[in-house]
C-alpha cells in the first residue's frame, strides 16, 4: 500500500491567478454596478490568509481599493442627498413667497404653481453640493478603475510570479 501525502502549503499559481482575477474584477466593476467588486473583495478576504506572503500584500491592496471606493461613494451619496434637501428647502422658501397662487374651492384648498423663473434658479449651495457629489462620484469611478490597474502591473512585475514551487 502506498501512502499519499497531502501538500498543505499554498499554491502560488492558484493564489496569483486569483489575485489577477481580483484586480480584473475590481476594474470591471465600474461597468457592472459594482457587483464584480463584491466578488473580488470576497476572494481577497478568502485567499489573504492562505497565500504566500508576497501575495498577501496584493490581496490587502484589493481590500483597501474596495473600501476606499465604498467610502468615496458614501461621501458622494451624502453630498447628493444634502443637495436634494437644500433644493427642497429652497423650493419651500419660494412657495411661501411670490410665484404661488392659492385658490380656495369650497372646503378644500388648491394650490396652483405659477412660478417666477428667476426665483427658481439653482441656489449656489445646491449647485456646490451637486457638483461636489458629481466630482466625488467621478473620483470614486476613476479610483475603482485605475487603482486595480496599478496593482495588476505590480503583480505582473513581481519576481515571484514565475516561481511555481509547491
Amino acid at each position: 500500500m502506498t501512502s499519499a501525502t497531502i501538500d498543505t502549503r499554498p499554491r502560488t499559481d492558484t493564489s496569483a491567478g486569483l489575485a489577477l482575477a481580483g484586480y480584473i474584477l475590481l476594474s470591471l466593476s465600474v461597468f457592472a454596478a459594482g457587483v464584480p467588486a463584491l466578488i473580488a473583495v470576497a476572494l481577497a478576504y478568502w485567499r489573504r490568509g492562505r497565500s504566500p506572503a508576497w501575495l498577501r500584500g496584493h490581496f490587502n491592496r484589493q481590500i483597501v481599493i474596495f473600501w476606499i471606493a465604498v467610502l468615496l461613494l458614501v461621501v458622494a451619496m451624502a453630498l447628493g442627498v444634502a443637495a436634494m434637501v437644500v433644493w427642497l428647502v429652497s423650493l419651500a422658501h419660494v412657495r411661501s413667497h411670490e410665484g404661488w397662487t392659492t385658490v380656495s374651492m369650497d372646503s378644500s384648498r388648491l394650490v396652483l404653481f405659477d412660478p417666477d423663473l428667476d426665483q427658481l434658479g439653482l441656489p449656489t449651495p445646491v449647485a456646490g453640493l451637486a457638483l461636489g457629489a458629481l466630482g466625488v462620484w467621478v473620483l470614486s469611478t476613476l479610483w475603482l478603475f485605475i487603482a486595480p490597474i496599478f496593482g495588476l502591473i505590480a503583480l505582473a512585475r513581481s519576481p515571484f510570479l514565475g516561481d511555481r514551487e509547491r
